[in-house]
């Protein structure tokens, strides 16, 4: 006997999981698209901003003479002694 055999195409059925993973799968895509594109603009802002940065004439303080600040009585301190009627010697 003879016979032929047909090769049998099976139809893949999808599944409600199927369908619900193609979505998650091309949301997550989506998502990955949108968070590399922000980056970029990020790195770009970065870049533009580091540009000015370095763009900028470097600030040197001039050497000035300031008085040299002499410790005096702790403004607390005096208000406290006044407030209970304590004189410092």
């Amino acid at each position: 006997m003879a016979t032929e055999e047909e090769p049998q195409t099976q139809e893949q059925v999808r599944t409600a999981a199927d369908v619900r993973l193609d979505a998650l799968e091309q949301e997550i895509a989506e998502m990955k698209a949108a968070h590399a594109k922000q980056v970029e603009e990020l790195m770009e802002a970065n870049r533009s901003l580091y540009a000015m940065l370095q763009s900028r004439p470097d600030p040197t303080p001039e050497p000035t003479q300031e008085p040299e600040q002499v410790p005096g009585p702790d403004p607390a301190i005096a208000a406290m002694n006044a407030a209970l009627g304590i004189k410092e010697v």
